[in-house]
């Protein structure tokens, strides 16, 4: 857990890092809401990873149930998320917009990776017992 809410905080830290040097460099304007929409992007993304993972070792079973649910949460929340930014700032709303969906496909990716990870070292040790 400590390792993914490190990566996650590197992230951010990657994704600020790219917004404030693309604006410095005048390639676009700076999104209104981007230290909000990266906040609130990090912060949810470790706790859907959190409730995943706590879930899945409770029932490794229904894994994919879980990991489906939480997306269809995280849909329905990250877009009630982005109306109310869009809603608040209609001028910018194209930049927040690309912010949130860039950011999101980010962090998504980063939890679809460490998840994979994590599955494929539970699973080793029975595939080199099956091997020999």
């Amino acid at each position: 857990m400590k390792r993914f809410v490190i990566l996650t905080l590197i992230t951010a830290g990657i994704i600020v890092f790219g917004v404030v040097f693309g604006v410095s460099q005048r390639y676009f304007s700076s999104p209104s809401f981007f230290k909000e929409i990266i906040i609130f992007l990090a912060f949810s993304n470790i706790l859907l990873y959190s409730f995943s993972k706590q879930k899945a070792n409770e029932a490794p079973t229904d894994f994919i149930k879980i990991y489906l649910g939480s997306t269809v949460l995280k849909i329905l929340f990250f877009g009630a998320f982005i109306f109310t930014v869009m809603r608040m700032d209609m001028p910018g709303a194209s930049g927040n917009t690309a912010l949130f969906l860039i950011s999101y496909f980010v962090f998504t990716i980063l939890e679809i990776t460490i998840l994979f990870l994590e599955i494929n070292s539970q699973n080793s040790p029975n595939r080199r017992q099956k091997d020999l």
